[in-house]
C-alpha cells in the first residue's frame, strides 16, 4: 500500500491501527538519513480456528511518501494449518484503516 498525501505521521498511524481488536506485542522504529521505518507485530486469539494471528506491519516515510507492508501469518491450527481465513481478516482490517488514512493498494 502507499500513500502520497502524508496526512499522519508514523505514530499517528500506529495509533489508528491500534484501535484494531488485536493486542501489539512488539514495534521498532528506526530513522535513516531520508527515511523513517516502524514495524509493528500485532497478535490476536481467533475462536474459529483456535488459534493465534499474528500480523506485522512496516511503515517508511521517505517524506515524499509513505508506504505500508502487511504481512498475516499463523492463526492456523492441526497438522494441515487451516486458519479459516484468519489470517486474511486481519490483514483486511488493517487495510481499511490505512485506506481511511488515504492509503491506497498497489499492484
Amino acid at each position: 500500500m502507499t500513500c502520497s498525501t502524508r496526512l499522519f505521521d508514523l505514530f499517528e498511524l500506529k495509533d489508528r491501527l491500534c484501535t484494531m481488536n488485536a493486542e501489539l506485542v512488539g514495534k521498532e522504529y528506526r530513522e535513516y538519513s531520508h527515511e523513517e521505518v516502524l514495524v509493528l507485530v500485532f497478535e490476536k486469539y481467533y475462536m474459529r480456528s483456535s488459534g493465534y494471528g499474528s500480523l506485522t506491519v512496516m511503515l517508511e516515510d521517505d517524506g515524499e511518501e509513505q508506504r505500508a507492508v502487511l504481512i498475516a501469518s499463523g492463526g492456523g491450527q492441526g497438522i494441515m494449518n487451516i486458519s479459516y481465513g484468519a489470517n486474511r481478516k486481519f490483514a483486511e482490517s488493517a487495510a481499511e484503516i490505512l485506506q481511511e488514512c488515504d492509503f491506497m493498494e498497489i499492484a
